[in-house]
């Protein structure tokens, strides 16, 4: 369990202490670089005391540059324990602190999704939109757009889903698993109203999967007996 003490410091840094947010972080002295090394080489010989340790390091230094890699580190070792809560505050304050710092971006998919596990699809949305997906790496970048297409589906936003589910197939590897998600498109395009696939097309305009989109409006414009719809759709 960790001390109320140290985590009521890191709270007391979350609620306002420690700079402006958003303030470009100073690159990190020699001190801080020893003492965020020092509280690493603790974790591996005892979990506890690091945390103890990575708390003390962020509580004493919120603007240094390391302040979010600390912050990230104790958010995936919360996540870890099942503390999920512990994990929203370190994540949080991350984002608000740092948010153009490098680490944020990974911070933020993960608060997303456990803001999703959590109950909260619109918030998790919210939060999701924000990454910067040009600054992660490939495999978080393929995480993101996972959880964006979920998300986008979860809060009603056919289209956006659709877009994101394009970038899902092309992050896959073999043609099986790009066949899951052709199919999992089908399956939006399907659940889709008329009204829906119009405004889907609109905002995708040339991008895929549009055309799947205006082959769908053909089909149901042909089941209705509209001729003239279909072929406007099919051109």
């Amino acid at each position: 369990m960790i001390r109320a003490g140290l985590f009521a410091l890191f709270v007391s840094v979350l609620l306002g202490c420690g700079g402006l947010p958003g303030a470009v972080a100073p690159d990190p002295t020699a001190e801080e670089q020893a003492e965020y090394s020092q509280a690493l080489a603790t974790l591996g010989a005892d979990r506890e005391g690091g945390i103890e340790a990575l708390e003390a390091f962020v509580g004493r230094h919120p603007r240094s540059h390391l302040a979010d890699d600390a912050a990230l580190r104790l958010a995936d070792l919360a996540l870890e324990d099942g503390r999920d809560r512990d994990a929203l505050q370190y994540l949080t304050w991350l984002i608000r602190r740092h948010p153009k710092g490098d680490r944020s971006d990974v911070a933020r998919i993960e608060l997303a999704g456990l803001q999703r596990a959590r109950g909260h699809p619109a918030a998790a949305y919210r939060t999701a939109k924000e990454i910067r997906l040009s600054l992660v790496g490939s495999e978080e970048r393929r995480q993101a757009h996972r959880l964006l297409a979920d998300l986008a589906g979860e809060n009603g936003k056919a289209a956006v889903q659709l877009r994101w589910l394009s970038k899902v197939r092309a992050d896959q590897a073999d043609e099986q698993a790009a066949a899951r998600i052709d199919e999992e498109i089908e399956q939006v395009l399907v659940a889709m109203s008329p009204e829906e696939l119009a405004a889907a097309a609109e905002q995708l305009g040339k991008r895929i999967p549009a055309a799947r989109v205006r082959l769908r409006q053909a089909e149901l414009a042909l089941r209705a007996g509209d001729s003239a719809a279909a072929e406007a759709a099919l051109a």
